[in-house]
């Protein structure tokens, strides 16, 4: 009897061939950014949905300043002040590794050019 027949007879199909995986495609900065900018769209129609519901005004007291504004227009100036403090420290931490890596690379050069000067001293 032939495979196929057998197959048919105990209700078990025959092996197929396993089939190939998918390509394996790696993510990019492209990517990444792409889902980044997504995420940031939704947060931004988030925040505006709260700033439009929450238009009612609310008396603030800040030092010695005393004003009213908009409760949805606080909490964003809020959410800002707040971003730009997160990017002035990760920006002083970027300056810090950049001067890092310069002084770094300075120093290999450096070792690079006495290896150079002392090999080119020595008799052969």
């Amino acid at each position: 009897m032939a495979d196929s027949q057998r197959a048919q007879q105990t209700n078990v199909p025959p092996a197929a061939a396993p089939t190939p995986a998918p390509p394996q495609t790696k993510r990019t900065r492209a990517s990444w950014t792409y889902v980044a900018v997504a995420v940031g769209l939704i947060v931004l129609i988030l925040i505006l949905v709260f700033v439009v519901q929450n238009l009612h005004e609310t008396r603030m007291s800040f030092i010695s300043l005393h004003f009213r504004l908009p409760a949805g227009i606080l909490a964003l100036a809020a959410a800002i002040a707040g971003g730009l403090i997160v990017y002035l420290v990760s920006l002083a931490r970027v300056v810090q590794l950049q001067m890092a890596a310069r002084r770094h690379r300075r120093q290999h050069q450096a070792a690079q050019k006495a290896q150079a000067s002392q090999a080119t001293q020595q008799p052969r």
